[in-house]
């Protein structure tokens, strides 16, 4: 694929770097001579030394004749009007990197539909996703999770006293933005249709957003969710702090921020009042004692500087603190912890460069669909892969087959648990639960460049 990549910080250079050497052809537009100069004798690609925002720099680096472009600079409004640019020079898809605080109002607000840009990605926003559903699977058995963190599968066994037992899946009154995907009975994997009646024992996938799993948890079978409020403390109320508050809006538990700057801390209450914000640093050991981040569940260390957050971790762990959680923003310093990890006692350590290079892998990948999840038996399985007809069309009349179901539509305006009148739009990623034998007839619907069946 011809892919243009702006901006060559932390996360421009990571993703250069590994698109080149998965063989694509690279076209890098950087402002500062300096960086171009020292990834030019590293990195296998072209470089445009100039502002993205110009369409004569656009053109020279080939944004007009681009499969993807990439508008990864730290500047949220460079990257939307080059990423708007591009597309109107020709680049069959854009995406704009954009600050975990801003995504929620560029998306309701609907100008990214107006500016062309295909998609927004935070590597902040997805770090705290991958955090949240960590801390979430201890109290939810969670199979997956997909439209970054926005939508979310679990499994869930039916009891014996379920008000659900004996019902049809036609009369449960289930929120739209639920589904059951499918039911695994005595072993065996079932799709089930509006007739299909739920039984004691059967392990239900039900599909929706947080709160919506949540909820559904307790109609299924309260037990699951009857273990107490998990106490959360977050050092760090920078962008994946943000994240994480507004990630857990609505979930039980009890979420503690620390932060030195009130500033901060203030945008965190605005989006969650019930966060408990405290003016501080975690790494001083008298704070998280002064706290009680001893009786924390979870201690996620989530500030911008690394250093910092390797300390804080340290100093939970000091105080008996587990799980800790570390977010770590250089790639190289990721790998060494994540190989230290069991040494220091830290369970996860999460790079947003790493987790949002492999969330922009999907757009540059080669292959129509990649395989998120599959059950056990091969019978049933998850796939993404992107709208490709050339009409627009509605999720309702997609023409999908029995046992279908799209779970998310991600575009310009977001990622939705789609409606049967959900539009569709040329470009956007869908994320599908089908059977696995009519992957190659569901591809077929979705997509006007593939036909045919498909291997994995």
């Amino acid at each position: 694929m011809n892919i243009v990549v702006s901006g060559l910080g932390e996360v421009g250079a990571h993703m250069a770097r590994k698109l080149s050497q998965e063989g694509h052809s690279v076209s890098v537009i950087e402002l500062v001579r300096g960086l171009t100069r020292e990834f030019e004798e590293v990195v296998d690609a072209k470089f445009t030394c100039g502002d993205s925002t110009s369409l004569q720099v656009l053109r020279a680096a080939g944004a007009d004749n681009a499969d993807l472009f990439l508008a990864l600079t730290s500047n949220d409004p460079v990257n939307l009007l080059s990423a708007s640019l591009a597309k109107h020079l020709g680049a069959k898809r854009v995406v704009a990197r954009c600050h975990a605080g801003a995504m929620r109002e560029y998306r309701e607000s609907g100008v990214l539909v107006r500016l062309g840009v295909d998609d927004l990605i935070s590597p902040e926003l997805i770090a705290a996703g991958e955090l949240a559903r960590r801390i979430r699977s201890r109290h939810l058995p969670l199979l997956a999770n997909f439209a970054r963190g926005a939508v979310e599968a679990a499994a869930v066994r039916i009891g014996p006293r379920s008000s659900v037992v004996g019902k049809r899946l036609a009369d449960l009154k289930f929120p739209h933005d639920l589904r059951i995907g499918f039911v695994t009975r005595q072993s065996q994997s079932l799709l089930p249709g509006p007739d299909f009646e739920l039984a004691d024992g059967d392990v239900a996938m039900v599909v929706g957003v947080p709160e919506a799993i949540r909820n559904a948890a307790r109609l299924l079978d309260s037990q699951i969710l009857s273990r107490s409020r998990p106490k959360i403390t977050v050092y760090g109320a920078d962008d994946v702090g943000v994240g994480l508050v507004s990630y857990f809006l609505d979930e039980e538990a009890d979420l503690k921020v620390i932060d030195p700057n009130q500033s901060r801390l203030r945008l965190c209450l605005e989006i969650n009042p019930s966060v408990k914000a405290v003016v501080g640093e975690a790494t001083n050991p008298g704070v998280l004692i002064e706290e009680g981040v001893i009786e924390s569940d979870y201690f996620i260390a989530a500030s911008r500087d690394d250093e910092n957050n390797v300390m804080a971790c340290l100093q939970a762990v000091k105080l008996g603190v587990s799980p800790v959680m570390l977010v770590i923003h250089r790639p190289d310093y990721a790998g060494v912890l994540s190989d230290l990890g069991d040494v220091l006692n830290i369970e996860a350590v999460i790079s947003p460069r790493v987790v949002v290079a492999e969330e922009l892998e999907q757009f540059a990948s080669n292959t129509p669909f990649r395989v998120l999840w599959k059950s056990s038996d091969g019978v049933v399985e998850i796939i993404q892969t992107i709208y490709r007809a050339s009409d627009e069309s509605t999720v309702r009349h997609l023409g999908l087959p029995p046992g279908a179901l799209v779970l998310s539509v991600e575009g310009g305006e977001g990622h939705q648990m789609p409606e049967p009148d959900s539009r569709v739009r040329r470009g956007d990623g869908l994320t599908l639960l089908i059977p696995a034998t009519s992957r190659g007839k569901i591809l077929d619907l979705v997509h006007s460049a593939f036909t045919g069946a498909f291997e994995e």
